[in-house]
């Protein structure tokens, strides 16, 4: 299960990634918010792509889909002459230390953090 078509680009991304994986993904249901979706997964009528610094709920699994197919951009827009431009290093330094500072959430995280994460983004 996924948010709704239509409220993101995120199920078109996840059903072309997973064709370009030669699966065929059949989306049952949707949840519009956190709480119905974590429900039907709790109540094992459904699993649910999450983001991967989603800590672990008791009596869930975070799992890593094998290869790290999916991918999202964190992206930080700004304007150059505002008052935020002279500080952007630090800003985006913070960030990564703070995705850094988020890898006990999940062994999932933690794994992706330590292969591939940790080398795509800026960390004091």
């Amino acid at each position: 299960m996924d948010e709704p078509v239509g409220t993101t680009t995120w199920p078109v991304y996840l059903q072309h990634v997973c064709h370009h994986a030669g699966l065929s993904l059949h989306m049952g249901q949707s949840a519009a918010n956190l709480s119905e979706a974590r429900h039907l997964v709790m109540t094992t009528l459904a699993v649910a792509p999450v983001l991967a610094t989603t800590e672990t709920p008791p009596g869930l699994t975070i799992r890593a889909l094998e290869g790290h197919p999916l991918r999202q951009r964190l992206r930080l827009i700004y304007r150059p002459d505002g008052p935020i431009a002279t500080h952007i290093t630090t800003v985006i330094r913070h960030l990564g230390q703070a995705y850094a500072d988020h890898q006990e959430c999940s062994d999932a995280f933690r794994t992706w953090w330590h292969t591939k994460g940790c080398h795509t983004m800026p960390v004091q």
